[in-house]
């Protein structure tokens, strides 16, 4: 991807989490909360290369990190492995659906909460387990309808 495109991930990465952290948040359902920031940095995977998606996810991480006044090596390291890890698995042959999206998507976000969790061991244990899958299968299903969106402006801006 050439170097305006990675711009906009950029761009777009710093759009959701200052979304994520205004009064612009997505509401709550069934106890879940949608992680925007995760999703773009896990989404950016698919079309950038593995350096380029890690930095995207290393960006999300420490931008959250200092919102939340969280441990920023807990963040940053959690979004970087997993977006580099994840674009390998977009680079495979797997043919990039928006459901491929929302799996890859799905299956990062537990693993960055699992990292996040030894990383940086929250008080409640059960109600960050659950949340956790709350949040996956929200992020899994966002991922899909922004990939859509990608796919579609992207193809016009082809055509």
């Amino acid at each position: 991807m050439r170097a305006l495109g990675y711009l906009a991930w950029l761009f777009a990465a710093v759009t959701a989490v200052v979304l994520a952290h205004s009064a612009l948040a997505l509401p709550r359902l069934g106890g879940a909360r949608a992680d925007l920031p995760l999703v773009v940095a896990l989404l950016s995977s698919a079309y950038l290369r593995p350096a380029g998606s890690a930095s995207v996810g290393f960006l999300v991480g420490v931008l959250e990190g200092c919102l939340r006044g969280a441990d920023l090596v807990a963040y940053g390291v959690s979004r970087t492995l997993v977006s580099f890890a994840a674009a390998f698995v977009g680079r495979t042959e797997l043919k990039m659906t928006p459901f491929v999206a929302g799996l890859i998507v799905l299956v990062g976000t537990v693993l960055i909460r699992l990292l996040h969790l030894f990383l940086a061991p929250p008080s409640d244990m059960g109600g960050f387990l659950t949340d956790t899958i709350g949040t996956a299968i929200y992020n899994g299903v966002l991922a899909a309808l922004f990939d859509l969106v990608v796919r579609r402006v992207a193809r016009r801006e082809e055509g």
